[in-house]
């Protein structure tokens, strides 16, 4: 049986494919309760559907996506 697949965090989802602001979703999930995190970051490296932007507000994002990353696992 295929899973159904959910647009954002339910406890009995068995997947999830969220479009938008991943630390929007993050905020949605409670401390560890994921098993596993798979993640394709902005690169920020000017392509033409990412928004580039100094790499000190990249690190802070990132810092800040991992860290919600970990909490949840």
């Amino acid at each position: 049986m295929t899973p159904k697949i959910e647009d954002r965090f339910r406890k009995d989802a068995q997947v999830v494919l969220f479009r938008g602001d991943c630390l929007e979703l993050l905020k949605t999930v409670p401390d560890n309760s994921v098993k596993l995190v798979v993640t394709s970051p902005p690169y920020n490296i000017g392509k033409s559907y990412e928004n580039k932007t100094s790499l000190e507000r990249y690190i802070e994002f990132q810092e800040n996506v991992i860290k919600e990353c970990v909490r949840c696992l």
